[in-house]
Order: C-alpha cells, then structure tokens, then sequence
C-alpha cells in the first residue's frame, strides 16, 4: 500500500510520497489585521465561489458566509465576540483554515 502525506505549510501544500515533496499548489491567502477588531480583509484568493464558515474554540460555527470574491473581500466581524476563531475557506480547490483573533 502507497503512504501519502500531505503537509500544509503557510504558503502552499506539498504532497509527500515515499520520501520525494512535490508542491501542487501555492495559495498566500492574507487575513488582516490579525487580531481584528470589526473587518477582517482578505486577499490572495483566486476569483470564484467560496464558503466561509468561523468556528469558536468550541467548534460552534458562528459565522456561515457564501462569496463571490473578486480581487478582495472585506468579512464583518463586529458581531463576534472576542476571542480566538477558526476561519474555513472551501471553494474550487481550495479548502484552508485560518486563525483569527477577534479583539474589540
């Protein structure tokens, strides 16, 4: 049986495969500022369709937002309590998480 790995490091995913990394995609998604207080920008991604869900610490979503994103999007956040989150990006091929600390 063949063992895969994949590893995720900030700027891309790399596939391992019996010892030899291949980089299949590299994506610089920037979410800022970080920590956020009302707007959190985010840029890098490419244009198309995303899911955006924001997950508590709890694994409670508290935010479900579907996008159309074109060169940036700005996400309110002002209804957040503070704390730290898990932001979900899925669309196309893309499928990331990213830490957010919401600070008002």
């Amino acid at each position: 049986m063949d063992r895969f790995t994949l590893y995720k490091p900030g700027s891309g995913a790399r596939l391992r495969d019996e010892g030899v990394a291949q980089e299949i995609s590299t994506i610089n998604i920037l979410a800022y500022p970080n920590p956020v207080s009302y707007a959190l920008h985010l840029k890098g991604l490419p244009e198309g369709n995303y899911s955006l869900k924001m997950y508590n610490l709890s694994g409670s979503m508290v935010l479900n937002q579907e996008i159309n994103y074109v060169n940036q999007f700005i996400l309110d956040v002002n209804d957040l309590r503070n704390g730290m989150y898990v932001l979900r990006v899925r669309g196309g091929d893309i499928d990331t998480r990213l830490k957010v600390k919401v600070k008002h």
